[in-house]
């Protein structure tokens, strides 16, 4: 028997080896195992100083920021569990603005050097009539599945940058991963409404409908109601567009909210709507609020 390595004559005990042959005592050593699957390795690949079997290497996947298989840790992100992630990238890499997933050299950079990824950018609002199409949708929207009319109300919508929005809330940088993309004001007996450019379509529906309500609100809902039941249903009106809208992972941001305002509004909202339905809800809410107030 001749082992399929040196070509000796093997004399004695000898491996077995899949997709080599017959090994002996003296070459067993020399064989190099996958670090993945712990096979022998025939022909393989050598990546960070680790040998990776053929099967391995190519049923890997690929990190989105790098390009190179995953064959450690991997880092996913929740928006996007299809996108997979190295660790050297999530440790290392900048961040996307909008998904917080790590960017690689195809990056896209805005004026308030805000960076996009290319998935997030494919469908980013970045121009007026781009967020009127959306106005117009989503205020179709509203009037036929939430019974809302904005007949003869007059707004301006504007959408921009970043440092725009932290002016029109007054601060300087935001704390806490707290971020706001949206706002709704009313000064000068007149109404504003302003969307941060750059995020994906489907963050601008569910920014869109969130602050749209709020207009809605000044007009319908008692002057005295609690910022409890103004943001609760302002959520509650996000979560109802991302569901018909199929994204699925907004519904779900705007459904797991748990903090005293947004998240305790939004579930005392939902609590009416089991007792009303979501058509009749908005009716059903401006008699209890002013029946209560």
């Amino acid at each position: 028997m001749i082992c399929d390595i040196c070509n000796n004559v093997i004399y004695d005990e000898y491996w077995k080896v899949t997709d080599i042959g017959n090994v002996c005592d003296n070459c067993i050593d020399s064989v190099q195992i996958c670090t993945k699957c712990d096979s022998f390795v025939k022909k393989g690949y050598s990546y960070k100083g680790k040998v990776i079997c053929e099967a391995c290497f190519k049923g890997a996947n690929i990190c989105r920021c790098c390009g190179k298989p995953i064959l450690g840790q991997t880092y996913l992100n929740k928006r996007y569990p299809y996108r997979y992630f190295c660790k050297d990238c999530s440790d290392k890499a900048n961040r996307c603005d909008f998904c917080g997933s790590p960017v690689g050299e195809t990056v896209f950079e805005y004026s308030d050097k805000r960076i996009s990824c290319q998935l997030c950018n494919s469908t980013a609002i970045i121009t007026i009539e781009q967020l009127v199409e959306i106005e117009k949708d989503t205020l179709v929207w509203m009037k036929q599945k939430m019974d809302m009319d904005f007949q003869g109300i007059d707004y301006n919508m504007q959408l921009v940058d970043s440092n725009e929005i932290k002016k029109i809330f007054g601060i300087q940088d935001y704390e806490d991963k707290k971020r706001f993309t949206g706002i709704f004001r009313h000064f000068n007996n007149s109404n504003y409404i302003y969307i941060e450019n750059g995020f994906p379509k489907n963050n601008v529906y569910n920014t869109l409908a969130h602050e749209m309500t709020h207009l809605w609100q000044f007009y319908n809902f008692p002057k005295q109601t609690s910022q409890l039941w103004i943001e609760g249903h302002a959520v509650w009106i996000s979560y109802q567009i991302c569901i018909d809208k199929n994204f699925q992972y907004d519904a779900k941001i705007e459904y797991d909210r748990i903090d005293k305002l947004y998240g305790l509004g939004f579930r005392k909202i939902r609590a009416l709507e089991n007792i009303h339905g979501s058509k009749e809800l908005n009716k059903n809410l401006i008699i209890y609020l002013k029946n209560n107030i």
